[in-house]
């Protein structure tokens, strides 16, 4: 596995590179340009000056009897002034033949044709060559006048040799500048790299030495940094979820071995005092029915378990399609009417319309069922239970009110934990597992819904299951 630290190194240095690369030749064009634009610019004026001079003193290139002298040795004193200026001047006839120069021409190639052709139409033209010595030169030839008319080519040239050594050395610095900026950056990589996974390394630290016994622990990073502090504050959030996280498992099998050793410890001693000596038969039957009902208890147990593990997965086991409510709350109502009449309880069902929803028929009804069994279970002969269906916003509301004995305040926020049974109810419903509400709370967040309570003690309590209406 690839190490982060680095990453973070190569990385510093790739991008110093290619900074430098871009600036290496950035600098290295703009040099070069310029030095062609001040050569060009240097032959240019020095050739004009040159052409000027002939045109004005048209002897320097005449003989006594008229005609165009070959260079015999001397020179005017101007002319070889500006001769030391120059590396090379030469006067060549509209054909290119040479028929003035310099002392120390260099020997290289005649101007082209193309340079030729633009002198004879009055222009003038630069061009680069090597001599056969293999010196670079940059040339100029500009046309000269005579009675208004072209009649030679003035040829100047100067050598390239200094710019290109110039160049060389240029990139020399260039070069070296470059490893020493590239030195600094892997170094730099490495100290930006070793700040950066400090505080990493300090929550790897931390992390490896969380157990169970240090989750109410937290990590501080003294850094100065907004990110890191942000960090750890998230890191610290984490250890305080799977700290309650860890504690909610540890209650949840404490009570959960608690309600299944209860029952089995009366069954076994139910079954080791029948065994003890011979029993009658109504003894031996008041031992099979108290085990019967404690291991129907189990059983209640168990599948209620079994189904809060099912929901606590990834995939919860619902089906949700869009559902019509009223039709399932009409039927429920009428199939629990008689159970509720023989408690001596009022069953009213109160539709008003609403949406669809996404759900599931057959989760719905066991929440619903649920909830009216609680209502049943803690209100008193002659009290009344409530369904009333209702929209608000985006959302349908179901509401169970009851008149039963309601729930204390304190006791609220852990209605809804596993395993939790008031004290007050106790007496109600001697034989629940405290289950009921957490398997409602469960379904009604596999519906992406909740549910909610709203109690008051001695005049009862109102559960209402919220789900989300269906888009029209």
């Amino acid at each position: 596995m690839k190490s982060f630290r680095s990453r973070i190194r190569y990385s510093a240095v790739a991008l110093v590179a290619v900074l430098l690369a871009t600036f290496n030749a950035f600098v290295y064009w703009g040099f070069e340009t310029l030095s062609g634009q001040y050569m060009d610019a240097r032959l240019h004026g020095l050739a004009q000056t040159l052409a000027e001079l002939f045109e004005r003193h048209p002897e320097f290139l005449m003989a006594s009897e008229g005609e165009i002298a070959r260079y015999q040795g001397t020179l005017s004193p101007r002319v070889t002034e500006l001769r030391e200026v120059l590396h090379s001047v030469q006067v060549l006839s509209l054909n290119g033949e040479v028929i003035w120069k310099g002392m120390d021409v260099l020997q290289n190639h005649p101007a082209s044709g193309v340079v030729l052709d633009r002198v004879r139409n009055g222009e003038f033209a630069f061009e680069t060559v090597r001599t056969p010595a293999g010196m670079l030169v940059r040339r100029i030839v500009i046309p000269l006048h005579r009675e208004d008319e072209v009649r030679f080519a003035l040829q100047a040239e100067a050598s390239l040799s200094h710019f290109e050594k110039t160049h060389r050395n240029l990139m020399g610095l260039l070069s070296i500048g470059s490893v020493f900026v590239i030195g600094v950056a892997w170094l730099g990589g490495s100290w930006i790299a070793r700040q950066v996974l400090l505080p990493v390394e300090a929550l790897n630290r931390a992390a490896e030495e969380i157990s169970a016994s240090s989750l109410r622990s937290t990590v501080s990073l003294h850094v100065p940094y907004k990110e890191f502090t942000q960090l750890a504050q998230a890191f610290n959030g984490m250890l305080e979820r799977l700290r309650k996280a860890y504690e909610s498992q540890r209650r949840f099998v404490d009570d959960a071995a608690h309600e299944i050793q209860t029952p089995l410890t009366v069954i076994q001693g139910n079954l080791e005092w029948a065994a003890q000596k011979p029993r009658t038969y109504e003894e031996y039957r008041e031992v099979l029915t108290t085990s019967l009902r404690h291991v129907a208890r189990l059983i209640t147990l168990a599948k209620s378990l079994l189904m809060l593990t099912r929901f606590g997965g990834e995939t919860p086991p619902v089906h949700l399609a869009p559902l019509s409510l009223e039709p399932i709350l009409s039927e429920l109502v009428e199939d629990l009417r008689p159970l509720a009449q023989d408690r001596g309880l009022t069953l009213t069902l109160e539709l008003e319309p609403i949406p669809k929803i996404q759900g599931d028929a057959e989760r719905l009804k066991q929440v619903l069922i649920n909830l009216l069994d609680n209502a049943f279970r803690y209100t008193p002969p002659g009290g009344s239970v409530t369904v009333r269906t209702s929209r608000v916003g985006d959302r349908v509301a179901i509401a169970v009110r009851d008149t039963g004995v309601g729930i204390p305040v304190d006791a609220l926020p852990m209605i809804f934990e596993r395993f939790y049974r008031g004290t007050e109810t106790k007496g109600h419903n001697p034989d629940g597992v405290g289950l009921g509400l957490a398997i409602v709370k469960e379904i009604a967040q596999a519906h992406n819904g909740s549910v909610t309570v709203d109690s008051t003690v001695g005049l009862g309590s109102t559960f209402t299951l919220w789900l989300p209406a269906v888009a029209a």
